[in-house]
């Protein structure tokens, strides 16, 4: 979950950075709108993610459910048993790579 938090936060800074290049450098309406469509998308893709609202002007954050925190920890323990695989996968195809490359 927290992967993908930062993923979504990550791709709405850089919408909104694209975004407001192209509004500077005065860029066509048929440019312009998809991506100010697209910079909306992403930011309601974070409120929704971050569970985050806006209350009288302040900004709130939601409470984490408990299938949530459930889900957080099937996440957790798939990963650790994820690790054991891919870190000899990771290795093995570093090693392969210097002798055979």
């Amino acid at each position: 979950k927290q992967w993908y938090q930062r993923r979504v936060r990550g791709r709405s800074v850089s919408q909104i950075i694209i975004f407001l290049y192209l509004c500077e450098h005065k860029t066509s309406y048929i440019v312009l709108g998809p991506a100010g469509v697209g910079m909306l998308i992403e930011l309601w893709k974070v409120s929704k993610s971050l569970k985050c609202s806006v209350v009288g002007g302040r900004l709130q954050f939601g409470a984490r459910t408990d299938e949530e925190k459930v889900t957080d920890e099937i996440d957790r323990e798939a990963m650790h048993y994820l690790q054991w695989v891919m870190y000899p996968l990771l290795l093995g195809g570093a090693v392969y790579s210097l002798l055979y490359m």
